[in-house]
């Protein structure tokens, strides 16, 4: 069995702590939910800002959204961000706002 391995099977055996998981839940959750809401909040505010310029085409429509959210969250994904948007814009669509 070689060091990697060892290595491993130890990481994966080991027990999380109680203090790390109540510190993750009550902690460090609520601040990514509220992180997120705002991340959301922005897109939704972005897309009805794009929905409004009826000359423009879908992609430029995204483009828009995409880069003026990215330029706001620089650390977010682009894939995560492209999901966000296409989710939230059926969302708004289907809640008549679009």
């Amino acid at each position: 069995m070689n060091i990697f391995q060892k290595a491993y099977d130890k990481i994966r055996l080991a027990k999380t702590p109680k203090w790390l998981k109540y510190l993750l839940k009550n902690v460090v959750e609520p601040i990514l939910k509220g992180i997120g809401e705002y991340v959301i909040r922005d897109v939704k505010q972005a897309i009805i800002s794009a929905a409004g310029h009826e000359d423009w085409s879908n992609d430029d429509k995204f483009n828009f959204v995409f880069d003026r959210i990215k330029g706001m969250y620089k650390d977010i994904g682009d894939n995560a961000l492209g999901i966000a948007i296409k989710v939230t814009l059926e969302d708004l669509k289907r809640l008549g706002h679009i």
